[in-house]
């Protein structure tokens, strides 16, 4: 995210002088990354069903993956995902586009 938010630092900043809010900037600079999450999320839920199934049919004891083990480390990983990307996105967005245009 630091990254990406260093190479269109003069994007931001021309946003900013061109009347873009912050909110506005963090949605756009944040979608990217929580579509990538989601796709992510997508792919890991149905592999992690099949897989454990799997595992699981090995043990003498038989139980179910439940709902709650595939949501809950899902909904963490957003949450953490979704606080360092608008951390970021907010101290990006908040400079002074001043200096992030007369660089060059």
């Amino acid at each position: 995210m630091s990254y990406s938010a260093t190479l269109r630092i003069k994007e931001i900043g021309i946003r900013k002088v061109l009347g873009a809010s912050v909110s506005h900037l963090m949605l756009l600079l944040s979608r990217e990354y929580l579509v990538l999450l989601f796709i992510a999320i997508g792919l890991a839920v149905p592999a992690t069903i099949v897989g454990g199934k799997a595992w699981l049919e090995n043990y003498a004891y038989k139980t179910e993956i439940g709902f709650d083990l595939l949501m809950a480390p899902g909904a963490i990983l957003l949450l953490i995902s979704v606080l360092t990307v608008s951390y970021r996105t907010y101290a990006t967005a908040k400079t002074n586009p001043a200096e992030s245009l007369k660089a060059e």
